[in-house]
């Protein structure tokens, strides 16, 4: 069992469900839906998941309206149990 962040869980959460559409700013989104979080957070949240092997995250296509910067993409790469340190 891998123990995580409760911000991890909730970008967890939110990578899962919006699966294909899942970057960094949809990720914001989904969980400013339910409760607050800043942009720094879901993506130092993204670092951390990568680094434990939860998810993987590569550059998605540049578009003229995001000033042609890529999208941070992420899927889920190994599903796990986890569990919040509270």
């Amino acid at each position: 069992m891998t123990k995580i962040r409760e911000v991890d869980e909730k970008v967890y959460q939110a990578i899962l469900d919006l699966g294909e559409n899942a970057y960094g700013a949809s990720i914001h989104g989904k969980i400013q839906e339910k409760s607050r979080v800043s942009y720094s957070s879901v993506y130092h949240s993204m670092d951390r998941l990568e680094r434990l092997g939860i998810i993987e995250t590569w550059c998605g296509n540049t578009s003229p309206e995001r000033g042609n910067h890529p999208k941070r993409m992420a899927r889920i790469k190994e599903s796990r149990c986890l569990t919040t340190n509270t």
